[in-house]
């Protein structure tokens, strides 16, 4: 990865690129996803140990690709709390696609872009400017009129709308510990991020099979409609191998590339790919009102990549 860190030192045109290679993994992760849940959740438990399998998953993809370094006291530390974070969003959000429209429910998640943008403006001291302040504006507009107010889907709507801002927040604050991990004194040791993504997954998975096996033996003693089916690892482990490349990529962006231009562009790419895979490819049907808060949703990210106006 030596090669690659010196190429994205250099700026330009390998950013496009890098941003372009993150987001296409991130729309085949999402897209296989969405099938998964659509024809295998059926219930929370289902979601718990489907993430728990593939959390395991990326932790042993990411020890075998990449070399680790012995961890100290703050990685350890930092990935308890990266993972339980990890943890929360991937369970919430395969709840949230297996009851949603996939497209909205990206949409939504991609409105995290605020807390690492927020991070990257306040901690690492990066500028903002009024077309960003532009854009927060339409994330708001975006999120009042991506929810059908019909009478009859009301009830079912508002539970995915919780879900999904729930998800939103959770890989907000996921991606702003990331963005955060390169200015602690663990960063300059050599090959500590593969430690700090392989120790990450492990405590997710530790975290999820904990809930999975608490939930089956209190309150309602949900079980989970199948216990490592054949299809289902093999989904996990597809998407494992899949996360484990876009982790280490994403880690790469978070490090080389600003703040204020790498997360707006990648969740607009998302964004709009999504929409559109949502729409072709699982017939996804937007009302009106919908479809004019996935365009608020695409210019408010658009916005807040253009650094035009007054900077503060």
């Amino acid at each position: 990865m030596n090669g690659l860190e010196t190429l994205l030192a250099g700026g330009g045109i390998s950013h496009f690129i890098m941003l372009l290679v993150i987001t296409s993994l991130a729309c085949v992760k999402a897209t296989t996803q969405s099938r998964v849940c659509r024809g295998h959740i059926r219930n929370s438990q289902d979601s718990v140990l489907y993430n728990a399998m593939f959390f395991c998953a990326v932790a042993v993809a990411l020890s075998l690709f990449f070399p680790l370094a012995v961890p100290n006291t703050q990685i350890i530390c930092l990935a308890f709390l990266h993972g339980v974070l990890n943890a929360a969003f991937q369970v919430l959000y395969s709840i949230s696609l297996s009851i949603g429209p996939v497209s909205l429910t990206v949409l939504i998640i991609n409105f995290s872009v605020l807390l690492p943008t927020c991070t990257s403006i306040f901690v690492f001291g990066e500028s903002l400017y009024f077309t960003q302040l532009i854009g927060v504006c339409l994330l708001i507009t975006s999120m009042l009129l991506s929810v059908n107010r019909s009478e009859g889907e009301q009830k079912t709507e508002k539970k995915w709308l919780i879900l999904s801002v729930l998800s939103m927040l959770s890989t907000g604050c996921s991606g702003a510990l990331q963005k955060m991990f390169y200015i602690t004194k663990s960063s300059d040791i050599q090959n500590s991020e593969n430690t700090f993504l392989v120790l990450t997954y492990i405590f997710a998975a530790v975290f999820a099979f904990s809930v999975y096996f608490f939930t089956a033996h209190t309150g309602k003693k949900e079980k989970s409609t199948f216990w490592f089916s054949g299809t289902v690892l093999l989904y996990a482990i597809a998407i494992g191998l899949i996360i484990a490349v876009f982790q280490k990529l994403f880690m790469l962006g978070t490090k080389h590339i600003d703040g204020t231009v790498f997360y707006p562009s990648y969740y607009g790419l998302q964004s709009v790919s999504m929409t559109f895979i949502g729409v072709l490819l699982f017939k996804d049907h937007l009302t009106a009102r919908q479809k004019l808060g996935s365009l608020c949703g695409v210019l408010s990210i658009a916005l807040m990549n253009l650094k035009a106006g007054i900077s503060f």
